[in-house]
């Protein structure tokens, strides 16, 4: 079947919905998040019809609810992914700027698990965006503590690299 802006929502959902079943198999699990990044990728986003769905619901999704031992596999990948859509497709940066992303940044908790569990990169990627885009594109600015706890889960993340 081939991958086409009309049915790849349907078949990613299908594909991390799989994930959870197999979970056990590292493998398994591993050739299905390199598809679903590939199907999602492929010539420059072809097939990808709705970018808040692809920033949100995959990569984030991916991001957040990967086991540790993918996180640290696709982690660079995925952080590559939302620098890409979120700085060269400028006219899709609207769309990947919503206000739902901008609050997932807020949530403490989230912002935590993905520094934590090893979303490092991406953590890095979504920061690098939010600082460098929301007061363009959404009009809204971050708070000062916002901006002052992420650089401190940074640093602990760098000293924790570098043992410290």
């Amino acid at each position: 079947m081939k991958t086409t802006k009309e049915n790849l929502e349907t078949i990613v959902k299908e594909m991390m919905s799989s994930l959870s079943s197999f979970e056990h198999d590292l493998h398994f699990s591993r050739v299905v998040v390199d598809t679903i990044i590939d199907m999602c990728t492929t010539r420059s986003y072809e097939a990808v019809s709705n970018y808040e769905w692809l920033i949100n619901d995959v990569i984030l999704g991916l991001a957040k609810n990967l086991k540790a031992e993918l996180k640290s596999i696709f982690d660079s990948r995925l952080a590559s992914v939302i620098l890409e859509v979120c700085t060269r497709l400028e006219d899709v940066r609207k769309e990947a700027l919503t206000p739902r992303f901008v609050t997932l940044l807020k949530d403490i908790e989230a912002v935590e698990l993905l520094g934590r569990d090893g979303s490092f990169e991406c953590l890095k990627a979504i920061m690098f965006v939010v600082g460098e885009f929301a007061h363009q594109d959404i009009n809204e600015s971050l708070p000062f503590e916002f901006a002052d706890l992420l650089w401190t889960i940074l640093k602990d993340k760098e000293d924790e690299k570098l043992h410290i």
